[in-house]
Parts: structure tokens; sequence; C-alpha cells
């Protein structure tokens, strides 16, 4: 009896040194922390340690007697004054309560977590690290919050283990997303590796500090920006992903990043047509030689059209029938062809309003633009047909079709949503968005990074696409005819309208709308003209009415006032 009372008195007292030492109370440490540093290894047999297990034993000792002071101050008052004891019950009940809460939501957290990053991860390394899920998921620790900059995620390592460390690390990469720096531990078991986030990159890349670097730049690539130290991140026209899409909101730095990669495609001496539907985003590339800007839905369609056509007219020349190195080279030796979308979330939904008021009777279906536009998408590659699609969103409606946006390989991604990151790519879990300037996650097949986009001025991006080359003069951006509908007569002169000629010129009322003639939204305009019925067609560009630009501005100046321009 007196030894059975002395083990269970020497069990307790241990228990409690332990307690009061931050001790685990098994005595076996789970990791290699010590009184005052937190530990960065696992010693327990099992691979497995929580993030309380990594703090120094000081901290864990002054959580676990702040807990024991408190219960023990609550008894005494109890003990000494009923009411008292109940203020303190209540108090502490509140704290124990909300710490319950705060438990419950993490182990929630903890569990999704677990079930959807964990549990795949584990799955996927088992052929490579030659291991069964579960034996890995004993070892495997993947912090809650790994987008950190802290984070560190460990992998436990069979004995015997000397397989490929580049596939288990890219697994890894691809998984959790970013990029980690790995440290295997394969000296003395249990083995393991560590990953740690790699470095951020720099808060801010200007273009005379890279210019080296554009200038070096290999052929078929375009320099965007700097990656995780400071390491040159290019998009590779010639990969098997040739297309770039850019998912960015407003503020990301997407008009700065096109810039910078017009600017490059010309000095190259490539052919760059440019669909700008914010008119004037892009006007520092008005009159650089190989580049032409389309400014007007009508003018957009052609340029379109234009582009598909040329790409396949490369397909049909020469010999269709030669095969071979010669051939694949000349059919792909030419210049470089870029066509730029820029916003074309704002494109789609112009388009669509188009094609309801000009699509000939009995059409059905999505424009026959989008269908263009896919048509590159699917078959460029080979001709050097490329093209920068630039989305606030990178959505199905906006592209048209799901395989015409699954074509854009490249994409980058600035100020996105989870909803728009689960769409675009899909992996868990889903990083945080960055509100920096110029930071985008540029996604390429299953790898993730951080970039730091170029910073061009336009003068900077002028100058450099021009590269002693001479500026011709600007040639004014036409309203053409729809490639779709057949351009009438102006009555009474048995001429055609021609959108390219200044004078004379007549315009669709959303053109006018467009340049800025008729100060007012499109839908407002068109629903004033039906409301005052004194605007007078000139002539018809399509199924539209065309009007001069006097009949425009006597309009609005009847009804509305004089414009900005005749108030000056």
């Amino acid at each position: 009896m007196h030894s059975i009372s002395r083990r269970r008195q020497w069990t307790a007292t241990r228990l409690v040194y332990r307690h009061v030492t931050g001790l685990e109370y098994d005595g076996l440490p789970r990791t290699n922390a010590t009184w005052t540093e937190a530990g960065d290894a696992v010693l327990h047999p099992s691979g497995r340690a929580r993030r309380w297990h990594y703090r120094p034993r000081l901290q864990r000792a002054a959580v676990r007697l702040a807990w024991t002071a408190a219960a023990s101050g609550e008894a005494y008052l109890t003990a000494v004054s009923t009411e008292a004891g109940a203020v303190a019950g209540g108090t502490f009940a509140s704290a124990a309560t909300a710490w319950a809460g705060y438990r419950t939501v993490r182990h929630v957290m903890t569990w999704k977590h677990r079930r959807h990053v964990v549990r795949p991860l584990a799955k996927a390394l088992a052929r490579p690290l030659e291991n069964t899920p579960e034996n890995i998921l004993r070892g495997l620790d993947v912090p809650l919050r790994p987008d950190r900059p802290d984070a560190t995620v460990t992998l436990p390592v069979p004995d015997g283990w000397h397989g490929d460390r580049k596939t288990v690390e890219g697994i890894v990469s691809t998984r959790i997303g970013g990029e980690w720096s790995a440290s295997w531990r394969m000296l003395e078991s249990p083995f393991s590796v560590h990953f740690v986030r790699a470095p951020a990159p720099p808060p801010s890349v200007a273009f005379e500090d890279v210019r080296d670097l554009i200038e070096n730049t290999p052929d078929g690539k375009v320099f965007i920006g700097l990656g995780t130290g400071e390491s040159p991140v290019y998009i590779d026209w010639k990969d098997a992903t040739p297309h770039v899409g850019l998912s960015c909101g407003t503020g990301a730095g997407k008009t700065v990043l096109i810039r910078g990669v017009i600017a490059q495609a010309a000095h190259r001496s490539g052919r760059v047509v440019i669909v700008d539907p914010k008119v004037r985003s892009l006007n520092c590339f008005e009159g650089v030689p190989g580049i032409t800007i389309h400014r007007f839905i009508e003018d957009q369609i052609r340029a379109i059209r234009d582009f598909r056509e040329s790409m396949e007219l490369g397909y049909t020349s020469g010999d269709i029938r030669a095969w071979g190195p010669e051939a694949e080279k000349a059919l792909s030796g030419g210049p470089q062809r870029l066509l730029v979308l820029e916003e074309q979330n704002t494109f789609a939904t112009e388009l669509r309003q188009w094609w309801a008021e000009n699509k000939p009777n009995g059409a059905k279906g999505l424009p026959p633009t989008f269908s263009d536009v896919a048509k590159v998408l699917f078959k460029g590659r080979q001709l050097g047909a490329n093209v920068l699609g630039v989305y606030q969103r990178l959505s199905v409606a906006a592209t048209g079709m799901t395989e015409a946006r699954d074509q854009y390989g490249f994409k980058a991604l600035g100020r996105f949503s989870p909803q728009n990151w689960n769409s675009l790519v899909g992996t868990r879990p889903v990083p945080a968005s960055s509100d920096h300037p110029g930071r985008m996650m540029v996604v390429t097949g299953g790898r993730h990074r951080w970039v730091q986009t170029c910073y061009w001025t336009e003068e900077e991006a002028r100058e450099y696409a021009l590269a002693g080359r001479d500026a011709v003069s600007p040639v004014p951006s036409p309203v053409p005819t729809p490639s779709l509908t057949l351009v009438k007569d102006v009555p009474g002169t048995g001429e055609a309208i021609d959108g390219g000629a200044e004078p004379g010129r007549l315009w669709t009322l959303r053109d006018a709308c467009t340049a800025g003639i008729v100060p007012l939204d499109y839908e407002a305009a068109r629903k004033a003209r039906k409301r005052t019925g004194t605007l007078t067609a000139a002539g018809r560009n399509g199924n539209a009415d065309a009007y001069t630009e006097q009949a425009l501005t006597d309009w609005y100046e009847r009804h509305y006032g004089p414009t900005v321009s005749q108030a000056r």
C-alpha cells in the first residue's frame, strides 16, 4: 500500500512539475523548443507536433499558470464570499466560453483544412515518397495559413528513401501554391523535409532598373517583372500555352503591364493589333510603325476578323503538303503578330449589344467575333500569332465560350477574389490577394508565383517601341462599315459611306457617344433620339442610321444646351 501511495504521489509531483515548467505531460518533448527559444524541428517519434509545442517552454508555462491562478482565485473567492465568487465565476465562465468558441471555430477550420488540403497532399505524395498516405499524414504538418511569410510545411521522409526531390518539391508547390524553399534533413532519423516561404518580390520595379534584363531577353520571350529573389519572370510566346490572360481588378496595374508587352513586341519589329474599348488607354503607341489601334466597335470587329484571316492565310500559303523541320521553320519564321484585347468585359457587352441591333435576319447564337478570337487562340501558336486578353474578370461570358478561356495558359491575377481564383485556378488553399500596385500572381500550368511587374511610363514605352525608328503620322481611327453587312449609299449622292475619310464623315449614334461628339451614354442617347424624333439620318452604316457631326451637335444643343467644346 505504501509503495502504491508513493508511486501515485511521485506521479502527481511529476505532473505538477511538468505543468508549471511548460513540459509535455507525458514527458516526451515534441519539438526542440527550449526554455526561451521557439522550436524549429520535430523530435517526437510520431513526427507530428502542434503549433503549441513550437512555443518556448516559458510561454507555455505562463499560459498554464494563468489559467491555474484564475481557477484558484475563483475557488478562493467563492469560499470567502458567495457574491464575489459568483462575479468571479461569471467572468471565468465568460472567458471559458469565449475560449471554447474560439477552439470550436478553429477545430472546424482545421477539419476543413485537413480534408481539402492536407489529405489530398498526402495522397499526391504517396507515390513519389514510396509510402502510404496514412504514414505521411502522421508527420505532415501544413499550417492553416500557408500564405503567411513565416509559414513552415513539414513533411516526413521514410527511411531508405532515395527518390526524386524535385518531384516532391513540385507537388508541394502546386498543391499549396506559391514558391517554397526546401530544406532536406536526411542525416539522422526521423528524416524530413521542411518548406519555408520564399522571400517576397521587390516592392517596385522601375524600367530603368531592369533595362539590361529587358535588352537581353531571349527571342520568343518578353520580360514582365521580378519574382522571388529578384529572379526575372518572362512570358514565353513559343511555349505550349502561348496566350496570356490577365484577370485583374481596377488599379492592379494591368494597363502598365500590357504597355510593356506591346513596347517589347514593337521593339522587335512585331506587328501589334490593339482593340481598345477604352478609346485612349494606349494612345502612347499612336503612330508607332507596326502598331494599329482600333477604338470603335465596327472597326474592332473588322480588325479581329482581319487578324484571324491573316493567320489562316499563313497556313494555306505555299505548299500545304510540306512537312518536316524546314516546313515548320518556314511556317513560323515570320515576325510575331500580337492581338491585344483591352477591357474585354466591356467589349463583350458592347459586342452583344451591337450584334442584337445589326445581326442579319434569322441569325442566331453568339456574335461571330467570339469565334474569330477562339480560332486565333486554338491555331495561332504555330504561326506566331499570340493573344493578350485583358479582363476585369476572365469569365466565360467575356470570352464567349469555356474552350476559348481555357486557351489562356499563362494567367496573371491581380486583386482577385476567392471566387475568381476558384474559377480560373481551383487549387486549395486560396492565396490572399495583394493590394500592392503591380503585384500579381502568375499561374502557368500548376505553378504559382508572385511577381512585381515592371512599371513603364508612357514616354518610356513609346521610346522603347520606336527604338531608333521614326514615328509615322497618326492615322485617324476610322469607323468602317460592319464586316457582316453591306454599306448602303448616302441618299441623293450615289456614293458609299467612307468611314476612313474625315471630311463629310458619318457617325452612328453609338460611335458618336464613344467619341464624345454626343456627351451622353449610348443608352441615354438612344432613348433621347426616340423621344425627340428630331435627329435626321444622312445615310446608313450597316443596319444602323448614320449622321453628320454637325447634325449630331445641333441635335444635342437643341435639346440639352451647348457641348463642352462649344461652351469654350
